[in-house]
């Protein structure tokens, strides 16, 4: 952590009484707006944190589907559930997203729709969210949870469903102001799957993400807005069973696309959050 000494190391030559340099007190006074501001995104994300989840719907729910899609479904519908937050934590993470309304997100990866419906009701009517995902089975699960909301429950009508393609966003460049990745969607075990049993043990995990996910980052990086902000989470080594990043190295990586580190944030028990910014 970088810390700033200011010392004023000027006497002064007579004892008479004189007010404070003005710019004694501007530290305060410029650090009040950002203050103003984490507090009004705390208290959003508090909010939405608070009035939970749509309710999720069963497997049996579904009828015309492929057998893929049903096995997604059975296998994932338990996802969209508030017995998650004890670990993923969403009031911290969303304040932590710094997320206004009007805000476009894309959530790459958005599964059942954990953080998408959260992000839904974080930009408003005004605001719009691009749920993104490779398994059209999570499409059509989403799809379902807003149709039914839509007849007398939450208005998700600013959720665009997006059948993404493993090397890209599927959404229109300059669209974003955020995109969002949770955990191990994008850069871990997509890569394992289509990578040979030589190419998986080669004990370079962060290579394996360059190597194999190269259009998806510069997908991100093209789908932000210019000032856009890249924001990743992901398990601390050890934690799971993929590939274990290092945000250090993931962080390099991405400089190497052209984005700009803003901020990393270690706020969950076995996460991290890395903040990445398109440069305006």
């Amino acid at each position: 952590m970088l810390s700033l000494l200011l010392t004023l190391g000027c006497e002064p030559s007579s004892p008479s009484p004189a007010a404070p340099p003005a710019a004694a007190t501007a530290p305060a006074a410029a650090t009040a707006p950002a203050a103003a501001t984490a507090s009004a995104n705390s208290a959003r994300a508090s909010a939405v944190h608070e009035a939970g989840l749509p309710e999720p719907l069963r497997p049996e729910s579904f009828t015309e589907l492929t057998a893929e899609e049903q096995r997604y479904i059975e296998g994932n519908w338990k996802l969209l559930s508030t017995q998650r937050d004890v670990r993923l934590r969403p009031a911290e993470t969303l304040a932590r997203m710094a997320i206004k309304p009007g805000m476009s997100i894309v959530d790459l990866g958005a599964g059942t729709g954990y953080f998408a419906f959260r992000f839904s009701e974080l930009v408003g009517p005004e605001g719009h969210v691009y749920a993104t995902d490779i398994a059209s089975g999570a499409l059509k699960y989403m799809a379902a949870i807003i149709a039914r909301e839509a007849s007398g429950g939450r208005d998700y009508r600013n959720i665009s469903l997006v059948e993404n393609p493993l090397d890209g966003t599927g959404v229109a460049a300059g669209s974003a102001d955020v995109v969002f990745v949770c955990s191990i969607h994008i850069f871990s075990h997509l890569d394992m799957l289509y990578l040979s049993e030589e190419e998986r043990t080669s004990g370079d995990p962060v290579a394996l993400m360059a190597a194999g996910r190269a259009g998806m980052i510069q997908s991100i990086f093209e789908t932000l807005k210019p000032g856009g902000r890249f924001v990743y989470m992901e398990g601390r080594p050890g934690s799971h069973a993929g590939l274990d990043l290092d945000l250090d190295a993931v962080s390099t990586l991405l400089v190497g696309f052209g984005f700009t580190e803003a901020a990393r944030h270690a706020h969950l028990k076995k996460m991290d959050m890395l903040v990445m910014e398109k440069p305006l």
